[in-house]
């Protein structure tokens, strides 16, 4: 593939044409226990300084809690090793930078290689930085929110055939064999270059081990000052990065209530 893009390239051009999938889904931020309290502190999802892209930024999920945080970590019952998902507000207005079909640090570290070339430019990837684009990926690989959520790939997608840039989304989205990447493969990533400040205008729901609710000035903070609902789940003598399955089933049923999927 080259830097070009033209119409057998580039995603952006068939998402153009493409209808929204309906509802907007809300931007998800997974991280681990310790990063979680120091928000809590700052009162803000901060920028991090990115080795990828070599610059400060907030990354999110376009509805999922796809990160995986302590994927070295062993077994334990603590609750201090466990993920925690913050869920936005879906009419939450942030500056975006960039958005892709993908993880990129996956791409990056070559774990796509099997399904795009080696020498595939990112840029054709790219999606137009707005979450209505966003929603139009969806539309195209998935066709509705919950096929999107579960990773389930439509049979037919109404794009060329010599779009060569969607042929490899498509044979990677479609897998299901043994594979290195998870399903972070078809998670929409979403890039920001500003801070995002966490409270009632912002936060739709916190996915976290039921412990934490005993800390009632933590309680307080959530339900009355955010105004968020708390998603809980509950802590087994586990690898910690077997709870992410856990987040995605109990915000998937989250999701499910609120009518997003």
């Amino acid at each position: 593939m080259t830097n070009n893009r033209n119409a057998y390239l580039s995603l952006m051009s068939v998402l153009t044409d493409e209808v929204p999938c309906s509802p907007a889904l809300p931007l998800m931020h997974c991280t681990k226990s310790e990063y979680f309290f120091d928000m809590i502190s700052q009162g803000a999802l901060a920028k991090r300084q990115c080795r990828v892209f070599n610059e400060e930024l907030v990354y999110l999920f376009y509805g999922r809690p796809s990160y995986r945080p302590y994927r070295q970590e062993e077994n334990t019952s603590l609750a201090a090793f466990r993920p925690v998902a913050l869920i936005f507000r879906p009419d939450l207005e942030i500056p975006i930078k960039r958005i892709y079909p993908f993880d990129t640090g996956a791409f990056f570290e070559g774990l796509y290689a099997q399904y795009i070339p080696g020498n595939a430019n990112l840029a054709n990837f790219e999606i137009a930085p707005s979450l209505e684009h966003a929603s139009r990926s969806v539309s195209l690989f998935f066709q509705s929110n919950k096929n999107y959520y579960r990773g389930r790939a439509a049979n037919t997608v109404a794009a060329p055939p010599t779009n060569l840039t969607i042929s490899s989304l498509l044979g990677m989205f479609r897998a299901q064999g043994l594979s290195k990447v998870d399903d972070r493969k078809s998670a929409i990533e979403i890039q920001s270059s500003e801070t995002v400040v966490l409270d009632a205008t912002s936060v739709m729901a916190v996915c976290m081990p039921g412990d934490y609710c005993e800390d009632e000035a933590l309680y307080s903070l959530l339900t009355e000052d955010w105004g968020a609902d708390i998603v809980e789940y509950d802590i087994y003598h586990d690898s910690p990065i077997h709870d992410i399955r856990e987040v995605m089933a109990r915000v998937k049923d989250y999701l499910e209530r609120k009518g997003l999927l």
